[in-house]
């Protein structure tokens, strides 16, 4: 059957930018628009096997309502699977504070999709942006002081989403609509001037080409779009440069970074997906020692001209009392500690790697506790001769990044530390020749 000129239009569209194949089943978002009538049905006209994904949140009453019918009529009319959901948004909300209805919809409406998509056996998530919604979000991001990434507005694909209508105009849908018979719905909302989207769309873009009529607004658009293509591939070398994995620590070469040109935005780059803004990545570049910032989940800090990126761990806080018994080499113990009772003969090999522990058969039946450090502890370390120290001093020492300081486990008996694990034991229930002791060790020997 041949295709119209707007499906091959489209097919070229996929084709240089989606690089799907025809095998592919795909779930596309449909809201009952022209946007989306129009891409279900030019993807069935090219071949693709469409299910059909509706969100109803609810917040047009009864016209929210007559959309869902509208979508449900559609795709039975077609042939067409459809998976349906409804939202409550006021209890999204309440759940999140601070966010606007737009980010509200737009979470649920994609956490929804990619759950849809696994579940129906979809490849991708295909949603119809168009080109006119590439210069409306151009000119938003400019007006809100975007970077590169932002003036290239939006892009073909990303990740398994994929827009395969974003080289076509609305004015080309609605022709396409119009010349195969399919009726859409109106958002009555699209025509109010409440939101910024709707004021760039009905207000300023309009008088944009009354003034510039000659396509450069569009020519600017497909331009950026270019440069972040040259833009992303300088930042992924720069990373691969920079920036490297540590375990579950990444590690940032702060102090190389600064030796480049706009070296912010390097910066700035690096950090955003861990949920850091351009403000917070210059003021951690900028602090000193031991300072750090965080995010929702993550945590940098600022360590001997290094940036140190971790997920904050709430088991940092963990605690654990217990007790040593009589029988020490049968009982199981906190985080795998190897607990043994030995003889202390003439003679016996004390290892020095500070990650056995050696104390006085004394210790049994008495409450341990093992933590994480706390600022301000101190140790009377063995064979200072009574002299303390604190243990963050230790850590200076032994230069032992802040990461790794969270994550070092800290024994105390009856408020006094009898060993910072793997770093240093105390002089407390020290080992008497010819008599028993207790020999802890950590269980990564």
């Amino acid at each position: 059957m041949k295709k119209s000129k707007f499906a091959i239009k489209v097919a070229a569209t996929i084709s240089t930018n989606s690089r799907i194949e025809l095998s592919d089943r795909l779930l596309v978002c449909v809201s009952g628009g022209a946007d989306s009538v129009c891409l279900l049905q030019v993807l069935r006209e090219l071949g693709y096997e469409c299910v059909a994904a509706h969100c109803n949140f609810g917040l047009r009453g009864e016209e929210s309502d007559l959309d869902e019918a509208f979508v449900e009529q559609l795709c039975k009319n077609m042939g067409v699977e459809l998976v349906k959901i409804r939202f409550d948004v006021d209890y999204y909300m309440a759940q999140h504070k601070g966010e606007s209805i737009e980010m509200a919809c737009r979470a649920l409406r994609y956490d929804w999709f990619f759950q849809q998509a696994k579940q129906q056996g979809c490849s991708f998530i295909a949603v119809g942006h168009n080109f006119d919604d590439r210069e409306e979000t151009f000119i938003l991001n400019m007006l809100r002081g975007s970077g590169v990434k932002g003036l290239a507005s939006i892009k073909y694909k990303n990740g398994n989403i994929i827009r395969p209508l974003l080289d076509v105009r609305r004015s080309e849908i609605e022709e396409y609509l119009k010349e195969i018979g399919l009726t859409y719905r109106i958002d009555s909302t699209n025509l109010a001037n409440d939101y910024e989207r709707n004021k760039v769309r009905n207000l300023l873009l309009p008088y944009i080409k009354q003034l510039f009529p000659d396509n450069a607004l569009t020519r600017t658009v497909n331009n950026m779009a270019d440069a972040c293509v040259f833009y992303e591939d300088a930042i992924d070398h720069r990373i691969r440069e920079y920036m490297k994995s540590d375990g579950p620590v990444v590690v940032i070469d702060i102090e190389s970074v600064k030796e480049n040109p706009g070296w912010r935005t390097l910066l700035h780059e690096m950090l955003q997906k861990y949920g850091f803004n351009t403000s917070q990545a210059e003021t951690i570049a900028e602090s000193g020692q031991g300072a750090q910032i965080l995010s929702a989940e993550y945590r940098v800090e600022n360590d001997r001209g290094k940036l140190l990126i971790s997920k904050i761990n709430e088991s940092n806080q963990e605690e654990y009392k217990f007790r040593i018994t009589e029988h020490a080499d049968i009982d199981k113990y906190p985080i795998g500690l190897i607990v043994k009772r030995e003889r202390c003969e003439k003679g016996y090999k004390f290892t020095r790697d500070n990650k056995k522990l050696y104390l006085s058969e004394e210790i049994i039946g008495k409450e341990l506790i093992l933590r994480h450090w706390r600022k301000g502890d101190v140790i009377y370390p063995y064979g200072m001769r009574g002299r303390k120290r604190l243990i963050s001093d230790l850590f200076n020492d032994a230069k032992i990044s802040p990461v790794d300081k969270r994550a070092i486990w800290i024994l105390e008996c009856e408020g006094k530390i009898l060993w910072v694990a793997g770093v240093r034991a105390s002089q407390y229930y020290s080992v008497r020749e010819d008599s028993d002791m207790i020999v802890i060790t950590l269980p990564s020997l």
